[in-house]
């Protein structure tokens, strides 16, 4: 997990995740900063 949280937060410095609704519709969400805690990706959301 560690590994994919460098690439995202560092080497991309993504911003926002892309996904497919389930009609099918892409949707693009937003997000401020990613943070690993206990193994897992946590992405702050802006609310």
């Amino acid at each position: 997990m560690k590994e994919t949280f460098e690439f995202l937060k560092v080497k991309t410095q993504v911003n926002y995740v892309a996904t497919v609704k389930k009609d099918g519709t892409p949707s693009l969400k937003p997000f401020g900063d990613l943070i690993l805690f206990d193994d897992k990706i946590i992405k702050r959301t802006k609310a």
